[in-house]
């Protein structure tokens, strides 16, 4: 009875999660990479390695996943800093540090000090959600838990963050690309 009377709701989630599914497999396959939620696509040359707006060269002979692993770690470099830099502002908290590690199953961490930590895998994922982990992580500057006025402290800068937070779900498999 339960399952007639919700059927096309769950016929409708079930699509969705293939659909889902199904839009990653290039980017698993190795085909593609992904720079702030834009799939990339991987192209060997001959002269040098970069990365446009487009697509990621890869010289021939090198190896391509530590080669974008390399290349997104270095974007994450560049691109966190500034962010932590102008949410703390906008928060009114202070760090020590930023830093970029190789994680394999968290999107980042912050210390009792005040060392912000992030995995550089999380670069893949769309801006706004690499902005709600920015703002995850220095909310425990002011409450070094999840509670409720942990919640709060993000909400206040990202008022949609339980909407992010799902969304990273989507990004999962990312922790598994490039090891």
């Amino acid at each position: 009875l339960f399952l007639q009377k919700h059927d096309d709701w769950i016929r409708k989630h079930v699509e969705k999660n293939e659909q889902e599914k199904h839009y990653f497999d290039d980017v698993i396959k190795g085909q593609k990479a992904l720079y702030l939620g834009k799939k990339m696509q991987i192209v060997r040359v001959s002269d040098q390695t970069k990365m446009t707006d487009r697509w990621i060269a890869v010289k021939n002979g090198q190896n391509v996943p530590r080669v974008i692993k390399k290349l997104l770690k270095e974007e994450a470099e560049r691109i966190l800093p500034p962010l932590c830099e102008k949410y703390a502002k906008e928060m009114g908290v202070k760090y020590r540090s930023v830093n970029v590690k190789d994680f394999k199953s968290r999107n980042g961490c912050c210390s009792a000090e005040g060392d912000l930590t992030f995995s550089w895998r999380i670069i893949m994922t769309d801006m706004p959600l690499v902005e709600y982990v920015v703002v995850h992580e220095l909310a425990h500057l002011k409450e070094f838990n999840h509670s409720k006025e942990f919640w709060k402290e993000v909400e206040k800068v990202i008022p949609d963050y339980k909407k992010r937070k799902k969304a990273l779900d989507m990004y999962r498999f990312k922790d598994f690309l490039y090891r």
